[in-house]
């Protein structure tokens, strides 16, 4: 078999320098705990904002949800809500938290959790994604603290979406008539409450006094937070270094090796959810063709591009999901493609192309991604598919896809941290815009378990159409990502499981 050498991510250019700055000096002295963010966000709320890292990082910094998801157990716990229970498949009562004051010394009750629904049901809001609470028929307040959700049908991931991605605002938090966030403005309950807001540069917090015990997320233990908008990764290492800030992420493994040698600063991985496949235009020649697609499957030695570019430790993947969510397959229970260049040169002339044919390998603009993308066209050129690389916006990509412009594609996803199927089969093989491949019998399975509450039948049904979907390559699973961060030794920081870095739960060592 054919072996490709695949280039090792290179060091961004200056930061190999950096490291002979001397050791950096953390900002425990002031008990101010400082990270960058790459993106430049132009609002921190996380209705508002397409940012992950604002509805992941900030938003449960600021705001408390019904429901915590522990990030070890993947358990459900009491966070705003004390208990729950289903009266029935469409109503879903909580009793709430008597302790829990609102930044502003307000006290939380459930007419905030109605206030909350209401405001997103209402499409005059115009959120980000509407989706992720369209499911809701109407929340109501029973009692002073008893609130229920009413739902359009029955919605399996339920409790998920709850605890992932609707967090809680106060009762009249936005201006009548309002469709663009609180601005800076936001009041939670959060660990942590904020002090000031630049669009595109940063912002401040401070620990939140009041915060309720026996939250799971713990009581804060550094007194204040801030994170500056630094966009290019060497900076972020130059200020890592100098003592600017005490924490980055999403740094490179070469990065992350130079780093580990520096005084002062520990590097650790950790875990995401985010899964990376190849897709392809199904419903259009030549990936029209199962022959086709399998040929492609067999052409990419997983294996070799996991570890060469994304470390060591990367899990591969086997299925077209998040293997610990609900619903998702067990690899043992799919076909497995091996990295087989002969094989995909006879499935190609088999097809039709002895000679192999030219198309485009679509991504969105992503450093990883495109490194990922360059060296899988080496693997698909020696098999006799000629990719150019068509690189594009993401907005651009989504429409494309939606127009059945793009035959060939790299995919990621995160999962939105949502640890159900439900999250990814819906969007990519749900029958959605962008579904390339519409298959009836997968669609069909996807969205009967969507509107069911029964979770065997659920499972069983999510299970059908992923063995459909790598039985009939739809799409070509390779791995899943990890984490590399780097911090000041003064800081205590875990990388958790599901790539939320969770920065209220940090101390000072």
């Amino acid at each position: 078999m054919q072996t490709l050498t695949i280039p090792r991510r290179g060091f961004i250019a200056g930061s190999a320098a950096l490291l002979a700055v001397t050791e950096a000096h953390a900002n425990k002295q002031d008990d101010t705990l400082r990270f960058a963010l790459g993106g430049a966000p132009d609002l921190i709320d996380p209705y508002y904002s397409g940012d992950r890292d604002v509805t992941m990082l900030i938003g449960e910094t600021l705001f408390d949800t019904l429901i915590y998801r522990d990030p070890l157990s993947f358990q459900h716990k009491p966070l705003l809500a004390t208990a729950w229970r289903w009266i029935d498949e469409v109503t879903l009562e909580f009793d709430l938290r008597p302790d829990v004051v609102w930044h502003d010394g307000r006290n939380f009750t459930a007419e905030d959790v109605a206030y909350t629904f209401a405001y997103l049901l209402n499409p005059a809001s115009r959120l980000t994604m509407p989706q992720w609470s369209s499911w809701v028929k109407q929340a109501e307040a029973v009692e002073p603290l008893k609130a229920r959700l009413h739902l359009n049908a029955p919605f399996g991931p339920a409790l998920e979406y709850i605890a992932e991605v609707l967090p809680i605002l106060p009762n009249g938090l936005y201006p009548p008539g309002s469709s663009s966030g609180a601005g800076d403005k936001l009041i939670g309950t959060g660990p942590y409450r904020i002090t000031s807001f630049q669009s595109g540069k940063g912002a401040t917090f401070e620990r939140n006094n009041k915060y309720f015990a026996g939250s799971p997320k713990g009581y804060p233990a550094i007194g204040k937070m801030a994170f500056r908008a630094i966009p290019d990764p060497a900076t972020q290492v130059a200020e890592l270094l100098g003592g600017g800030v005490d924490w980055i992420w999403r740094i490179t493994r070469d990065q992350a090796d130079r780093l580990a040698t520096a005084p002062g600063i520990e590097v650790t991985s950790g875990g995401t959810m985010r899964t990376f496949w190849i897709g392809m235009e199904a419903r259009r020649p030549p990936f029209q063709d199962p022959r086709v697609r399998r040929a492609v499957a067999h052409a990419i030695d997983r294996k070799a591009l996991a570890q060469e570019l994304m470390g060591p430790a990367t899990p591969l993947l086997d299925v077209p999901c998040f293997p610990p969510q609900f619903g998702c397959i067990k690899p043992d229970a799919v076909p497995h493609y091996d990295y087989d260049p002969a094989k995909a040169k006879q499935l190609l002339a088999e097809a039709g192309f002895p000679s192999g044919f030219t198309t485009t390998l679509s991504i969105y603009r992503s450093s990883p991604d495109r490194m990922l993308a360059e060296a899988l066209q080496g693997y698909l050129q020696a098999v006799g598919i000629r990719a150019s690389l068509n690189v594009t916006t993401l907005k651009a990509f989504y429409a494309d896809v939606a127009q059945q412009k793009l035959p060939l594609k790299l995919e990621s996803y995160g999962q939105y941290n949502i640890n159900d199927a439900a999250i990814i089969l819906s969007v990519y093989w749900g029958g959605g815009t962008q579904d390339s491949y519409q298959d009836a019998e997968v669609v069909a399975w996807v969205n009967e378990a969507m509107r069911i509450g029964d979770q065997d039948r659920r499972r069983r049904l999510f299970e059908q159409a992923e063995r459909k979907i790598i039985e009939q390559n739809f799409a070509v699973p390779l791995f899943i990502q990890t984490m590399d961060y780097a911090f000041s030794k003064d800081l205590a920081f875990t990388a958790w499981p599901d790539e939320n870095p969770r920065l209220y739960m940090c101390r000072w060592k």
